[in-house]
């Protein structure tokens, strides 16, 4: 995966070293002419020779690093070709200055229009279409109806005030030479439309690979545009002369679209991301208050103030007034209520902390700022541990106020570092606007688990829940989208790994990489089976056991169920890995010196809702020859708890073919006790977390007492998990449970191991051995 998080870079090479030059050649050569402006050095003529002589190599510079933008293959097409349009632009500009410099300088003529006027005009049509084909965040069909009238709001707002200033008194002084008047009408409208398209940019926003680029451009031509009009003031009351400030303004302008062109092309270096101008399905600053066209309205109004200020107030004077307080009062109304959708449009309604939106603008510009400054940012990324039994069992409103407790939480730990979100159902988001390295976020990482391990308190129930963090620091990313998605995978890392934990992400936590892994262990039997005996308490038999999947990883090692299963459910690999564990547990069974012996399969959820499960069950059993009645099917309780037809056929179906139910882990799902005498199942496996309770004294040892109780009172088979005292064993007994595992009875053994275990069985010895 490509680190685009890191500060972008231009191709190395001669293009980075050319690239550099030009632009700190450009902007000496704006340096030195500041000095010798400053200086008030020569004579007027010299002045005007040097000024003339300054923009041509600063315009060349911006053609030659637009042309290099265009040629880059790391830009998307869209961004590509809006920048020929651009770079056009400065070639016009580029052109009409050299041209200009020969009339001026070098034949010392002056006719007005001139050759260079042509390159000037054609400047602002070709970088208006540039600015209009730059990739964009896509809007729904609303968002562009109210961007066309914000457009229409400006454009007619700055043409009120280029009229009174320069367009009206340019028409009226231009005289009867039809060529020169055009041309000098010609000029402000090239400036409304740089304006137009300034304003376009800042209301439509862009993608984050040109985003830098057009705000530098945006200022260029802010620039340009005011050199212009004093320009344009200057010629209609008084003669202008080169050499004067409008042309700081212009070079500085020209010098500007260099830099634009740098950082456009130093943004189109390895890792810059193809995909990232592709549109958004929504617009993440379409809800910010675009206030430029109120701005633009303001100032004509302040315009129209001015002009009419020798009106009288009968009749227009007090309506001119009138029509001004009521434009501003609605105005005002109507940002109060901008500010409301926005703020209505980055909250989220349940918890009132920044929404989805809000939490990735938020990340976006944290990455941008990142990448400008060199320092570092993180995100951690947090789910709820067992949210979903809390919500299913007590309720939703148990579940909305453990939602609402979790956030408040996170914002007090968010506050002063950067901004918590909520980015639906029990996800969470964590911006650190700065961190100098993985320590600073880890620390905080750490104050999250534990703010969140306090109970939540909601009527008679106290809540617990912990969360899963999965933790990312920009430097390993390209984009604000690849960081979180390097978070989620850190996050998934931790949740396989238990819960209440932090993984900080690193590449060998990348979730495509690690599933097309575990898919070729699945293909290339890299897994293997394991069996844990169930023992009868009483005899000290050997009557089951349970198939135990491993990974033989090539690199590293045996590896747990918790190492790799969450990461199957979650790929949807579990399908697969499921039935290859039937498969093979039903397989080497086969060659076992006993008929007896039952062999008990995890079953996951994912599994079961699949059509056509019961039929692939029947299929491997008639497949490998294995008997029925001999095959135990383990499911979690909270697959069982759910009212859901579909899953209690198929349960029904399979105990139809007299393969045996098992409730795997009972009592870690807030089981609903009234509904579980009515499941289909045979067999309760009592969790572990209750017998290493049983052998205490009050409270723990009662409530595993019932938990035995309860399974004999169903008429159920009972196995207790996890022996692994003398005491617990005994006291089971004496509560008569009948079967158990744990180490205190068997650890689980590799299938040739289980085989002589079982061909070597002597009850009486064994049960002598476990006594």
């Amino acid at each position: 995966m490509p680190n685009r998080l890191a500060p972008r870079r231009a191709r190395p090479g001669v293009l980075s070293r050319g690239s550099t030059a030009l632009i700190l050649g450009a902007c000496g050569m704006l340096v030195a002419f500041l000095v010798f402006y400053a200086t008030g050095l020569g004579s007027a003529e010299l002045r005007t020779w040097v000024t003339d002589l300054t923009y041509v190599p600063i315009s060349l510079a911006s053609v030659v690093l637009g042309f290099g933008v265009c040629r880059s293959r790391s830009l998307g097409r869209r961004t590509r070709r809006a920048w020929w349009f651009i770079t056009a632009a400065f070639a016009c500009e580029a052109f009409a200055n050299t041209a200009w410099f020969v009339i001026e300088a070098v034949l010392h003529t002056s006719p007005y229009p001139s050759l260079a006027d042509l390159g000037y005009l054609a400047f602002f049509p070709l970088l208006l279409t540039g600015l209009m084909l730059t990739p964009v965040d896509r809007r729904s069909g609303g968002g562009r109806a109210k961007l066309m009238l914000d457009i229409v709001v400006t454009a007619v707002s700055v043409a009120m005030i280029m009229w009174y200033f320069v367009l009206g008194p340019t028409i009226a002084v231009a005289g009867a030479q039809p060529l020169a008047a055009a041309v000098s009408i010609a000029y402000p409208c090239g400036d409304l439309m740089a304006i137009c398209g300034m304003a376009i940019v800042l209301m439509r926003g862009a993608v984050p690979a040109s985003r830098q680029a057009l705000r530098v451009l945006i200022a260029g031509m802010l620039v340009f545009v005011v050199a212009d009009i004093a320009y344009a003031y200057e010629g209609l009351h008084n003669s202008f002369a080169g050499g004067n400030w409008p042309d700081l303004f212009w070079l500085t302008g020209n010098t500007l679209f260099a830099v634009s062109a740098y950082l456009q092309q130093r943004n189109a270096g390895p890792g810059a991301d193809h995909e990232q101008e592709r549109e958004a399905t929504t617009d993440t600053r379409a809800s910010g208050v675009t206030v430029v066209p109120y701005v633009t309205v303001a100032a004509a109004y302040v315009l129209v103030l001015v002009a009419s200020r020798h009106t009288s107030l009968f009749p227009l004077g007090g309506l001119i007034i009138g029509a001004v307080v009521v434009t501003g009062a609605v105005v005002v109304r109507q940002l109060a209520a901008l500010r409301e959708n926005r703020a209505l449009a980055v909250t989220d309604q349940l918890t009132a902390i920044p929404n989805r939106r809000m939490a990735q603008q938020r990340l976006a510009d944290t990455v941008d700022r990142a990448n400008a400054t060199g320092r570092g940012a993180a995100v951690l990324l947090l789910d709820l541990d067992r949210f979903k039994e809390i919500n299913d069992v007590i309720g939703h409103d148990a579940g909305d106020a453990l939602l609402v407790a979790i956030a408040q939480r996170l914002d007090r730990v968010a506050s002063g570092l950067g901004l918590a979100g909520r980015l639906g159902g029990d996800e969470f988001i964590l911006v650190l606007d700065e961190v100098t390295g993985a320590e600073d976020a880890v620390r905080i990482a750490r104050v999250l688990l534990g703010a969140l391990s306090e109970p939540v308190v909601y009527g008679e129930h106290h809540l617990h829940t912990s969360a899963s963090i999965g933790v990312a620091l920009t430097g390993t990313a390209g984009s604000a989208d690849e960081l979180l998605q390097q978070a989620d995978a850190a996050m998934f890392a931790a949740k396989r790994a238990g819960a209440s934990r932090y993984e900080v992400y690193h590449p060998g936590l990348d979730v495509r990489a690690q599933e097309a892994e575990l898919r070729h262990a699945i293909e290339n039997d890299q897994l293997v089976l394991h069996y844990q005996p169930v023992v009868d308490l009483r005899t000290g038999a050997t009557d089951g056991v349970e198939a135990l999947v491993r990974w033989a990883h090539p690199k590293r090692g045996l590896l747990s169920p918790g190492a790799f299963i969450p990461l199957a459910e979650q790929s949807g690999l579990v399908v697969a890995l499921g039935a290859w564990v039937l498969r093979r547990a039903c397989t080497q069974s086969q060659g076992w010196r006993t008929d007896e012996v039952t062999v008990a399969v995890n079953v996951s959820a994912t599994q079961l809702r699949r059509p056509g499960f019961v039929t692939e069950v029947t299929g491997i059993l008639a497949e490998t020859g294995f008997p029925a009645d001999r095959l135990v099917l383990e499911l979690t309780e909270h697959v069982l708890i759910h009212d859901d037809t579909v899953t209690l056929s198929k349960i029904n179906a399979l105990r139809g073919l007299g393969i045996r139910i098992a409730v795997d882990d009972f009592g870690t799902g807030y089981s609903n006790l009234s509904y579980l005498g009515l499941l289909p199942i045979d067999i309760l496996k009592i969790d572990q977390s209750f017998v290493a309770r049983i052998a205490g004294t009050g409270a723990d040892r009662t409530v595993g007492e019932a938990v035995v109780n309860l399974g004999h009172a169903l008429d159920l088979d009972l196995i207790a998990e996890g022996i692994e005292t003398g005491d617990q064993l005994q006291i089971l007994r004496d509560l008569g449970c009948r079967h158990g595992q744990g180490f205190r009875l068997a650890r689980p053994m590799a299938a040739e191991q289980i085989a002589a275990h079982l061909a070597a069985q002597d009850t009486t010895a064994v049960a002598s051995g476990v006594a």
